[in-house]
């Protein structure tokens, strides 16, 4: 009886860490899509003082999801996100206004998939 307690506790505080981790990497998602979003207004307006203080502060953001999201989720989209977010960082930087929003574009849209593909859904199981 003492197994099956045990046992049940382990369950418990397993399912106790994963939604937590879930929880915490839904509001790293938001963190850095809110990011771009705010990086690419700044980049329309062409407000590059803006876009230079975002663009620090996303790499800051994703400085922190890159530590949580790369030991327990697909390398490859991580990596996909990362090199996005470098080019986004670089050309901020350059003041390259359209290659930037398509960079932006880009970066949102990977961040979007990865966490498509983590939640807990249906599609995501089969």
């Amino acid at each position: 009886m003492k197994m099956v307690w045990v046992a049940v506790g382990i369950i418990v505080l397993l399912s106790i860490s994963a939604t937590g981790l879930y929880m915490y990497s839904a509001q790293l998602h938001h963190q850095l899509h809110g990011s771009l979003e705010k990086l690419e207004q700044a980049a329309e307006a062409e407000n590059w003082a803006e876009v230079q203080r975002l663009s620090k502060r996303l790499e800051k953001t994703w400085s922190k999801a890159d530590a949580t999201w790369s030991p327990v989720m697909d390398r490859r989209d991580v990596d996909r996100v990362d090199e996005a977010i470098t080019r986004v960082a670089h050309l901020a930087g350059r003041r390259q206004k359209d290659d930037l929003l398509l960079e932006v574009s880009v970066a949102k849209r990977f961040v979007v998939r990865l966490m498509q593909k983590e939640s807990l859904s249906i599609r995501s199981v089969f």
